[in-house]
């Protein structure tokens, strides 16, 4: 697999959006690979970073009777 491919689908794989079969190609490439590794501490970093600063949504008091 060629590393501009992966790139490319990082962001997929580490949200968990990546079908089982291709997430474990792309692993594989991850495996032995120093730059593209590399590349996903990277996004990973940048998901925990967003996640801790962007505000969380709170549901109005109409929507959380409606879940209960």
């Amino acid at each position: 697999m060629e590393c501009a491919i992966v790139r490319e689908q990082l962001r997929d794989l580490v949200r968990g959006r990546t079908p089982p079969a291709e997430a474990s190609e792309l692993r594989r490439h991850l495996a032995s690979c120093d730059p593209c590794r590399h590349e996903e501490a990277a996004e990973r970093l940048l998901d925990e970073a967003l996640a801790a600063q962007l505000p969380r949504p709170v549901p109005s008091s109409a929507l959380r009777r409606e879940i209960a």
